[in-house]
């Protein structure tokens, strides 16, 4: 009887286990649901500048539309705004003409300003979907929403494009994609 109970509550752990993947200690789950979409975990890293750890980032994506993608990411310092706008703009000059950068001036100033200072432990995301839009959230709260999801998919070749802040990171995130 005994080892009949031990055989009934070894699954048990199976069950409760929890479906996340976990980098340098933040947690991101595999599966969720968002914008009433259902999004897979392609991909997940720990970027650092330098020595400096800087945020763990989570792309997702969705079965029912192929171009659709949620970007987390998780700081793990103390990063003020204009840090933020000024590495994102860097990247953009660098992959993007300025001719392209300049005819969508007036939607990168609305997401540059919706930026915000971020402490450690404090989440971004930004989830684009065709034709709904793009969102950008901190910590669950939505600080920005734009109609153009064009805008929004050309905006995250900051992190997934040909020349992204960091290349190491592109290919984390684009593993389920690849």
């Amino acid at each position: 009887m005994k080892n009949l109970l031990l055989l009934l509550l070894l699954p048990l752990p199976l069950l409760f286990a929890d479906d996340v993947r976990e980098v340098a200690g933040h947690r991101y789950p595999v599966h969720l649901q968002s914008k009433d979409l259902d999004w897979s975990l392609s991909g997940a890293d720990h970027f650092r500048f330098r020595l400096f750890s800087v945020f763990t980032g989570a792309l997702y994506t969705t079965e029912s539309d192929a171009d659709a993608r949620r970007l987390t990411f998780t700081y793990t310092r103390r990063l003020g705004a204009d840090t933020l706008v000024e590495q994102g703009m860097r990247v953009l000059r660098e992959a993007k003409s300025a001719e392209d950068i300049d005819a969508r001036k007036d939607l990168i100033d609305k997401v540059n300003d919706a930026y915000q200072d971020v402490s450690k432990g404090d989440r971004y995301t930004f989830t684009v979907i065709p034709d709904r839009g793009t969102w950008l959230h901190l910590n669950d709260k939505e600080i920005l929403f734009l109609q153009d999801a064009d805008f929004g998919l050309w905006y995250l070749n900051i992190w997934l494009g040909d020349q992204p802040m960091s290349a190491p990171l592109r290919n984390a995130l684009l593993e389920g994609i690849n």
